[in-house]
């Protein structure tokens, strides 16, 4: 038997007139299944007092009364009341799911334009502006030996911000003729080969249901551009969460703190936009809920993690800015040499472990 559905007042109009229609049909068995009463043989009936005799007898008039009246006028009734109201309830309802199917793929198409392939271009500017800002900062926190002399670009104009970048006024690493200098190029070819094997073993790592995609341009509802270095995403409607992923190198552990609170502020207004759910462990079970939609993995080079005190540093800085920020974000921080010799299955445990958290807190990982 149908129910009357409250969804929308379209849903109830077709609901009510389903429900019409099958009265229709179930009006006549009940009454044909009710014939216990006329059954009633004339000795059984001698044996009844005169009062059940009397109400029996008037049951047995009421429903062939009854019966004489309403068929086939009453389910015929039924059946065309409900097939009108039903008419009526779904021509309305196919308007309704008309404007809802275009604002469905007006959304759609908003979310594939959001989420597009980034140039070369843009990848590589922003990639030459992150480590370009990167040598600079280890130079300024770099203990000063002799004064240096001037820097020959003092009056280079400032260079406007690129999609994704770090918008720096004055490159004092760059000549005056743009070309890129070589310490800037060997870092920038050696975050290149980083980021290829991120995306190789990523590929790897989420397949079937979880996507994952290399350099990303992200467009944000108030028109902001940024470039991801990796994402992972599943179809539209899909219970499993989005991740924005960040890729940055440290070569001093005098600038861990400050690389966490500059990439970790930044994927914080990036993940605003994504979507959480659940996470994608690939281990049989019902998955976790996730607690951030963006992790940053740091690759420290030249220098041991084997440091308590850096990483309790590290970890108190987390939770800083994870306490204070609308999203919270998930840090994972890795030797370069493990982070070369992880393979797909531990990359995405620590992705995972990131990924979620405990007490609603997303995870310091600490991977030397």
């Amino acid at each position: 038997m149908p129910q009357f559905d409250f969804g929308h007042f379209y849903k109830f109009i077709v609901s009510a007139g389903l429900v019409l229609i099958a009265a229709a049909f179930v009006v006549p068995w009940i009454v044909f299944q009710s014939t216990g009463i006329l059954t009633i043989s004339k000795n059984d009936l001698a044996g009844l007092t005169d009062t059940a005799k009397s109400l029996i007898v008037e049951r047995q008039s009421g429903l062939s009364d009854f019966q004489a009246w309403a068929f086939p006028g009453l389910p015929l009734a039924l059946a065309i009341v409900g097939l009108c109201v039903t008419a009526l309830g779904l021509i309305f309802w196919h308007k309704r799911q008309a404007n809802q199917n275009a604002l469905d793929d007006l959304d759609l198409e908003t979310k594939r334009a959001a989420f597009a392939d980034a140039t070369q271009s843009e990848v590589d500017s922003k990639l030459r502006d992150e480590v370009t800002e990167d040598l600079r900062s280890e130079a300024a926190s770099a203990p000063a030996s002799d004064e240096e002399p001037a820097s020959d670009n003092e009056d280079e104009p400032s260079r406007p911000n690129t999609p994704g970048g770090s918008g720096a006024l004055v490159d004092p690493a760059r000549p005056a003729s743009g070309s890129t200098p070589p310490v800037v190029a060997t870092q920038m070819h050696r975050m290149r080969d980083w980021e290829s094997s991120l995306h190789s073993r990523l590929q790897l790592a989420y397949t079937g249901a979880v996507r994952a995609r290399r350099n990303v341009r992200m467009t944000t509802i108030d028109g902001r551009i940024y470039i991801l270095d990796a994402m992972l995403s599943a179809e539209a409607g899909s219970d499993w969460g989005q991740l924005a992923i960040e890729l940055k190198a440290v070569s001093s552990p005098n600038n861990l703190i400050n690389r966490i609170r500059d990439a970790a502020t930044r994927l914080g207004a990036i993940g605003v936009n994504l979507t959480a759910g659940q996470v994608y462990t690939g281990v049989v079970g019902r998955p976790p809920k996730t607690a951030t939609t963006a992790v940053v993995l740091l690759i420290c080079d030249g220098f041991s993690l084997d440091n308590e005190r850096l990483r309790s540093s590290a970890a108190a800085t987390v939770r800083e800015l994870n306490s204070i920020m609308n999203v919270p974000v998930g840090v994972i921080v890795t030797s370069a040499e493990s982070f070369e010799n992880a393979d797909p299955g531990t990359l995405r445990a620590l992705i995972a472990q990131a990924w979620t958290s405990r007490d609603g807190e997303a995870q310091l990982v600490w991977h030397p």
